[in-house]
């Protein structure tokens, strides 16, 4: 299922810390978090046991 991008940007570290921490706190034993480069950018990748489910870019 392909789903559309949030329209809120998430700008400074102390945000994007608080939402990292927000959505990892309650998280499922197999989900992992790697940071990977993507199209030049850098970007998360959230991973469902070894599937991946979410790239998040991240904007420096």
């Amino acid at each position: 299922m392909i789903r559309p991008l949030g329209d809120r940007v998430i700008e400074s570290a102390d945000r994007v810390g608080r939402f990292l921490f927000a959505v990892t706190r309650n998280r499922a034993p197999d989900l992992g978090i790697r940071f990977l480069g993507g199209n030049g950018a850098p970007g998360l990748l959230v991973l469902a046991g070894t599937k991946p489910g979410t790239v998040f870019p991240v904007d420096g």
